[in-house]
């Protein structure tokens, strides 16, 4: 028998309204080529989309070639990546037709130029390139500096991200999310840990907030609600001096008064030093604290593995959507499993897999 599940409810975001509350976190699988996305993208992503999710995101996907993490990562940055990002959401919609497809905007900022999987910098002659940032601050000990920003040169980061997001538009994308969070740069912006800059884009919070709130309006301007337009927020630094929920909230609610959808929360990333405990949901509480202050559909992630646990915080108000990144890695068809754990009528289910999910 069927039973009422609200992580098997629709959710509304914007202009798109979403089959379930399951999303695909956006979790890099370094197999690009020039930010250009392979074949293997085309598999990696028709498979997770008939998983059993309301939203599949794409990997964070560069705005730029500097705007990389690695020389493997995706980007969004030329005709070619243009054609083939194209090429696989066409493909993905033919294979499940009714998830929603969301693309993560990004860059790096000085956690670029790195060795995949392991964020180790690399010099030019290891292959690497030279980042920028707000503040020439090394995110580790004694890591490589970036170069500090011109406030010349960042009208044109800004651009950057409103290319990328027309670029996604044509695409065919659902949904456009900025990534403000996970230590790159829009979150460096934020961070007084990480921007010491002393003109219109540095102090206090409401100047370390205008280049990302700038950021939001050009891709809101760009996209023009025919997606819908969410951002990924830090929550908290895990250091001394750095960013607090409140800040988070702030920055939120700004986005939020811009014309922003939905929120991610996330915490971490702006410097090696950090120290957090990966336990189960241990950014539920902050999720919780920014739904809760902004009214923003709020996404909640942090190895969330268990079915059981993902649906208690929905039920529990703690969050209206949850993101599920190393589980689908694991399980792509996390989603038929979590409903059949939950005594949920899955539809939608392919009929090859019918029979089987219904033993």
């Amino acid at each position: 028998m069927s039973v009422a599940s609200l992580l098997f409810s629709p959710i509304t975001l914007g202009p798109i309204t979403v089959m379930n509350r399951i999303a695909v976190a956006p979790i890099r699988m370094f197999r690009a080529r020039s930010g250009v996305p392979q074949v293997f993208h085309q598999i990696h992503y028709a498979s997770l989309a008939a998983g059993g999710l309301g939203m599949l995101t794409i990997e964070a996907t560069a705005v730029s070639p500097e705007g990389r993490t690695t020389d493997r990562d995706v980007g969004l940055f030329s005709e070619e990546c243009e054609r083939a990002f194209k090429t696989i959401i066409d493909g993905v919609r033919k294979y499940a037709p009714d998830v929603k497809i969301g693309m993560m905007l990004n860059h790096a900022g000085r956690r670029g130029s790195t060795e995949p999987m392991t964020d180790k910098p690399l010099n030019s002659l290891e292959g690497g390139w030279g980042t920028v940032a707000p503040s020439a601050l090394s995110r580790e000990p004694d890591g490589l500096r970036p170069r500090e920003l011109t406030e010349e040169e960042i009208p044109e980061l800004i651009d950057a991200f409103g290319d990328a997001a027309a670029r996604a538009v044509r695409c065919g994308v659902d949904a456009v999310q900025i990534n403000c969070a996970n230590g790159y740069l829009i979150h460096q912006f934020l961070s007084p840990l990480s921007n010491r800059r002393i003109d219109e884009y540095g102090g206090p919070l409401v100047s370390r907030m205008r280049f990302g709130l700038e950021v939001i309006e050009r891709v809101l301007k760009e996209t023009q609600g025919k997606v819908a337009v969410g951002i990924r927020v830090p929550a908290k630094d895990w250091l001394e001096g750095g960013i607090y929920p409140e800040e988070a909230v702030r920055f939120t609610q700004a986005a939020k008064a811009l014309g922003v959808d939905f929120v991610e929360v996330a915490t971490g990333g702006i410097d090696a030093r950090e120290e957090i405990a990966l336990t189960p949901g241990y950014q539920v509480e902050y999720a919780a604290l920014i739904k809760a202050e902004t009214g923003l559909p709020t996404y909640a992630g942090g190895r969330i593995h268990e079915p059981e646990y993902a649906e208690a915080i929905v039920a529990e108000g703690l969050a209206d959507g949850i993101d599920v990144g190393r589980g689908f890695l694991l399980d792509p068809h996390w989603g038929w499993h979590a409903a059949k754990k939950l005594g949920v009528e899955m539809v939608n289910v392919p009929p090859q897999v019918a029979l089987a999910y219904r033993e």
